[in-house]
């Protein structure tokens, strides 16, 4: 199962959202991760992953840790209170 989580969640790009404001020349205020990077920061404490797949692909496997999201009614609620945590976001698909 853990293989098939690499290939499904660690493969895949991870966005990873940063408290930071937009960068200069109108670059989104989030960037993306290797699998590698994923892996080394997966744990920590300051660290928070969410899956936005459906919960039929979250089933079959996903990032250890990683907490399910319905990416149609995600609320900021949901996020952590602390803004210096980093969250991390992914699904399958090549958005």
């Amino acid at each position: 199962m853990l293989r098939s989580l690499t290939a499904l969640g660690l493969t895949a790009l991870a966005l990873l959202l940063t408290a930071s404001p937009a960068r200069a020349g109108g670059q989104e205020p989030f960037g993306l991760m290797t699998a590698a990077e994923l892996k080394q920061v997966l744990g920590a404490r300051d660290v928070r992953v969410f899956d936005a797949n459906s919960a039929s692909v979250f089933q079959k496997g996903h990032v250890p840790g990683a907490r399910l999201v319905d990416y149609d009614g995600f609320t900021a609620g949901e996020l952590p209170a602390d803004k210096a945590t980093r969250v991390i976001f992914y699904c399958k698909n090549t958005h």
